[in-house]
């Protein structure tokens, strides 16, 4: 059941519908400007993954790694942080091993959309997020890790001018 929920949450954030620049909306239904079955599919997979067992947890990883290799622009890098971070907490307490290759799969999935120039409208908010991953979870644990893919961005980027305090 996690191996094909996962596909589908992949395909989906691989599909034109989050290709879209987005936008925040009062309307729940259109978080971040995602369609309603982009919407529908981000709460049934978070309550499925929130609820899932401990073996189960570890899978995510594998679907955070999938979703790297198709995340693109600002919308699907969205989709994912929503549906791995809620999830960092539950990491944390049960599956502490797990924790840092989550988390720094997060991080990498920022070279790509920043190599696209798809960050336009929501940088301090997935700047904040990153920070909050790397001072509430991570800690120095992944240092030298997240030093590497943030000197990797492009240094003229706005990303990298609210980053760089982190390495």
């Amino acid at each position: 059941m996690l191996q094909c929920l996962s596909e589908v949450v992949v395909d989906d954030v691989e599909s034109e519908n989050l290709a879209k620049r987005p936008r925040l909306m009062d309307d729940r239904e259109e978080q971040f400007g995602f369609n309603r079955d982009a919407a529908l599919l981000l709460r049934l997979a978070s309550a499925f993954w929130y609820h899932t067992n401990n073996g189960q947890l570890t899978r995510l990883i594998g679907f955070v790694e999938s979703a790297a290799n198709v995340v693109k622009t600002e919308a699907q890098l969205l989709f994912v942080y929503r549906l791995a971070g809620p999830l960092l907490t539950r990491f944390q307490t049960e599956r502490t091993s797990c924790l840092l290759d989550v988390a720094l799969a997060l991080y990498r999935m920022l070279k790509s959309v920043d190599d696209s120039g798809q960050f336009s409208q929501f940088l301090d908010l997935i700047s904040d997020f990153l920070y909050y991953i790397k001072y509430s979870f991570i800690g120095d644990a992944g240092r030298e890790s997240i030093k590497a893919i943030v000197s990797s961005l492009d240094p003229q980027s706005p990303l990298y001018h609210r980053l760089r305090f982190l390495i």
